[in-house]
C-alpha cells in the first residue's frame, strides 16, 4: 500500500505503473481509498498506466469519474491510459 510520497519540487510526477489496488479503503471520513493525491502548488501530475484499481470504496469523497481516487493536481492532464478503475 502506497501511504505517502512528499516532493516539493515544482513539475513532479508520481506514477502507478503495472499495479493491481484492491480491497482499500479510505477512512470513514475520507477520500482515495486507492489513491488520495494533492499537489498543494497544483503544479505536479498523476499517471495510473496499466493498472487495475478494484474495490477501494471512498467514504466521503473523490474525483467524479474516478471511483477510490481523490486528485488535486495539475489541471489538463491525463490521469488513466490503459487501465481500469471500478467500484
Amino acid at each position: 500500500m502506497l501511504e505517502r510520497w512528499r516532493d516539493q519540487r515544482p513539475g513532479r510526477v508520481f506514477t502507478v505503473c503495472n499495479n493491481l489496488i484492491s480491497h482499500n479503503g479510505a477512512i470513514v471520513v475520507g477520500g482515495g481509498g486507492a489513491l488520495f493525491f494533492v499537489s498543494n502548488d497544483r503544479n505536479a501530475t498523476v499517471s495510473i498506466v496499466d493498472s487495475t484499481l478494484r474495490a477501494n470504496p471512498s467514504h466521503r469523497f473523490e474525483t467524479a469519474g474516478l471511483p477510490g481516487i481523490f486528485v488535486l493536481a495539475a489541471p489538463g492532464q491525463q490521469l488513466v491510459t490503459r487501465s481500469t478503475i471500478s467500484k
